[in-house]
């Protein structure tokens, strides 16, 4: 189809306006859905992935218009993707495939036909150095199958760039902090980091391993599969781990850390008095609360003065907040 460069250029300035308004997930789905209307395709596969030498390791994924078993299919015939073979020799090209091609396999064969998209082109925004690259797979299904002009290849490898871009662009919101004891990254299932990578490393360089690329390092990853906050007095820092919500398909952890304070010496019952002083209430009100006595509160209170070292209901209202506890 002949693609009309007007509407592109307003798609790519679309891009920068939903960047700016919806989360990561959100925008890729919603951008890989623009792009249908604009180049032409009827369905499409994307996520971040590694090209590997032997295998390709799908860190999350989405589809736009296909059946939840087209991930489980494609994962079982990997090894025979026509596509992922010729993005490992030009990770730069767009890889194209038609079911009317002489060069098949079984595999790429009962993927077309199973799920009746014909003619396919993919992409990838290849990053030296990075080990979780945004690709995009695009199809045309039978009615509208054709092949791949130029025009639409370089097209696509536009896109992509644009989306890889927007995408950051939507997770800074999320993911920045101005202050500078603080950072979050979003990571895949399997510990890779999607977005965030630069500020965490900024400003927790000291603890990224050298060489480790965009890989969380073993004593991160082991805490970002937990759900929750977890305290750690040996490296001074407190990691908090929450499933990043969407309905996209892409599955992500938000991964929060910050330098361990005063607050987090606290125990779990004289954090709860803590945030219930901070927020303004009488201990009589914080008992009624918490379900305890007036005077465990004041007790408490005392032990809550000498940990965080201070004497007055602002100080630790200002440390309350500090520690982002309220």
């Amino acid at each position: 189809m002949g693609i009309n460069l007007d509407t592109f250029s307003d798609y790519v300035l679309s891009l920068d306006a939903r960047a700016n308004n919806t989360d990561l997930a959100d925008f890729v789905a919603g951008s890989v859905a623009s792009l249908s209307n604009v180049l032409g395709f009827d369905a499409a596969w994307y996520g971040w992935a590694h090209l590997q030498p032997e295998r390709t390791v799908i860190h999350t994924n989405a589809t736009l218009n296909l059946p939840e078993s087209y991930f489980d299919t494609w994962t079982q015939m990997a090894h025979e993707d026509l596509l992922v073979d010729r993005m490992r020799k030009d990770p730069n090209q767009v890889a194209i495939y038609n079911r009317r091609d002489a060069q098949q396999t079984e595999g790429m064969a009962d993927l077309s036909d199973r799920f009746a998209i014909p003619s396919m082109a993919t992409a990838m925004n290849q990053c030296d150095g990075r080990t979780a690259s945004f690709f995009l797979s695009v199809y045309r299904g039978a009615g509208t199958a054709s092949g791949w002009t130029v025009e639409e290849r370089a097209l696509l490898r536009c896109a992509i760039r644009h989306i890889a871009a927007g995408a950051r662009r939507s997770a800074a919101a999320d993911l920045t902090s101005q202050d500078e004891t603080s950072a979050a990254i979003l990571v895949s299932e399997d510990n890779a980091v999607i977005a965030g990578r630069s500020g965490l490393v900024s400003r927790f360089g000291s603890l990224w391993a050298r060489g480790g690329g965009d890989v969380l390092p073993r004593w991160l990853a082991d805490f970002a599969r937990e759900p929750g906050e977890h305290v750690l007095p040996d490296r001074s820092l407190v990691i908090k781990c929450t499933p990043f919500p969407t309905e996209t398909g892409l599955r992500l952890n938000k991964v929060s850390l910050r330098v361990m304070q005063n607050f987090d010496f606290l125990s779990h019952r004289e954090k709860q008095v803590a945030r219930e002083l901070a927020a303004g209430r009488s201990h009589k009100q914080v008992a009624q609360q918490l379900g305890i006595s007036p005077a465990t509160v004041r007790n408490q209170t005392q032990s809550i003065y000498a940990k965080l070292a201070v004497d007055n209901r602002a100080d630790l209202t200002r440390q309350v907040i500090s520690a982002g506890a309220l």
